[in-house]
């Protein structure tokens, strides 16, 4: 539940919520409020609303991405930007209001630019985040190479409409989401592949502990396992 609020926080993106609610407060208090800025705000808010509790509606699940989310941010200009002059024109009545209002620009555009970027940009710094994407690239290394060699009985399926996936194998459970696409294969998430009794070819687990229908296939190292799926059917 918790990952599914910070999600949704960051997916409407509060700095630039701030200029929204700002901007629709002057429209208010200028009297310049139109039926098209409700019908606007309302398709912002609907769809936000929608993108954050789709997977919930269908799976029963608190799962959503930010970037579901930001598709929203278009509809949501006119007032961000309506904000966004307000405050430059108050700050222009202060000596050098102007240079602050300028530095104030650049500064919101760094910040969102770095905001964008620093998923990326931690996996390549020290730290957790590199340990963990360069955990996902020898884990999707050996378990490519382990399907190729297989006598696999998984073919592939046809996508249905309301699922989200690719149809491809393997599908392989793992904390780091990559590891499935770039094996080849694709995440196996588990709202709706497991509701329909689909297994994981492959699990990557962080910890001992063989789950019920798979063997250890490899400790890839200290703490990270890979688990190889060993029977036909559903999942019970």
């Amino acid at each position: 539940m918790s990952d599914f609020l910070v999600s949704v926080f960051r997916g409407l993106y509060p700095p630039f919520l701030l200029f929204l609610v700002w901007g629709a407060a002057v429209r208010i208090r200028s009297r310049q409020w139109t039926c098209f800025d409700t019908l606007l705000l309302a398709a912002f808010l609907v769809f936000e609303f929608l993108a954050a509790f789709q997977v919930w509606f269908f799976y029963g699940v608190f799962q959503t991405s930010r970037r579901y989310l930001w598709m929203a941010v278009p509809l949501s200009l006119p007032f961000a930007a309506r904000g966004v002059a307000d405050i430059g024109r108050r700050l222009k009545s202060f000596p050098r209001g102007r240079d602050a209002f300028h530095l104030f620009l650049l500064v919101f555009a760094a910040a969102s630019v770095c905001n964008f970027y620093t998923p990326v940009l931690r996996g390549y710094l020290p730290g957790k985040k590199r340990q963990e994407r360069l955990i996902s690239f020898r884990a999707a290394r050996w378990i490519a190479e382990d399907w190729k060699r297989s006598a696999h009985p998984f073919p592939l399926k046809l996508v249905k409409c309301d699922q989200y996936q690719s149809g491809r194998h393997p599908l392989v459970r793992s904390p780091f989401s990559r590891v499935g696409y770039l094996c080849g294969g694709q995440r196996w998430p588990e709202f709706f592949l497991r509701a329909g009794g689909i297994a994981p070819e492959y699990i990557v687990g962080t910890a001992p502990g063989c789950p019920e229908g798979y063997h250890l296939a490899v400790r890839l190292e200290p703490g990270v396992y890979i688990y190889r799926f060993k029977f036909k059917g559903k999942m019970r």
